[in-house]
């Protein structure tokens, strides 16, 4: 088992030999209707993804699985990659709460171990917005060039917004290090509950940038259906856990 450390407090340990070739790294952190969380968990299930690393660190409480007597640790951020070797997905997800003092050390831990290994970082996050309205997507990063390709994808370029948590962190590494990266926000009137149809509309946007073909439609009527999308949350992490 191999590990890159930089930060003795936060350790990513790698589960199996990694052979990749630039992937494309898509993270879902917590954040306004969790519709990254949604968005990047919904994808890792659905392109079959299998985990090949985790965060370790003595800032995150320890969790362990006991699944067909076998003992898993349980990490809150997980990363997961695609049989080519060409995407990569980072994700927070629960039961583990992590202090925000931790997510400094947990950004810079995270950049680091992809530093000259990823083609692009996309941050999946939530705009929260106070009047209801069909989520729309929109872009923000240093690059002028990208954001002028993304237009063609109808995803104007944001002018004003809030980004933070682990994934402000990871963008302030990347500009030091040179690493190409890329916000998405879709607009939410949700803070933390889940907001389906906006996760939806993050994935139909991924599908056309990085022609994807992941089905969002079960995603979108869970979202309509009053009390399915605890259920939907709930079957996709089971699966995800029972193949890491």
């Amino acid at each position: 088992m191999k590990t890159a450390l930089r930060d003795p407090t936060v350790v990513i340990v790698e589960e199996k030999d990694v052979r990749m070739g630039k992937p494309t790294v898509i993270t879902g952190f917590p954040g306004p209707g969790l519709v990254g969380s949604v968005a990047v968990r919904y994808l890792t299930e659905n392109l079959g993804m299998k985990k090949i690393a985790y965060v370790k660190s003595r800032l995150i409480p320890p969790i362990k699985a006991i699944t067909a007597n076998k003992l898993k640790a349980l990490s809150p951020i997980r990363i997961y990659m695609n049989t080519q070797g060409d995407l990569l997905t980072m994700w927070y997800s629960p039961p583990s709460v992590i202090s925000p003092a931790a997510y400094w050390d947990i950004a810079e831990a995270l950049v680091n171990w992809l530093h000259r290994r990823t083609k692009e970082v996309i941050f999946l996050e939530g705009a929260l917005i106070q009047e209801k309205a069909k989520p729309k997507v929109f872009a923000f990063c240093s690059n002028s060039r990208k954001l002028q390709d993304l237009r063609q994808h109808d995803i104007q370029p944001l002018s004003n917004g809030i980004i933070g948590g682990i994934s402000a962190g990871m963008i302030d590494v990347c500009l030091t290090l040179k690493i190409p990266w890329v916000a998405l926000l879709t607009t939410t009137t949700q803070l933390d509950i889940p907001d389906f149809q906006a996760a939806t509309v993050l994935i139909d946007a991924l599908n056309k940038i990085l022609r994807l073909e992941v089905d969002t439609e079960p995603l979108l009527r869970a979202g309509k259906r009053r009390g399915r999308g605890k259920g939907l949350l709930r079957s996709l992490k089971r699966s995800v856990i029972g193949r890491s």
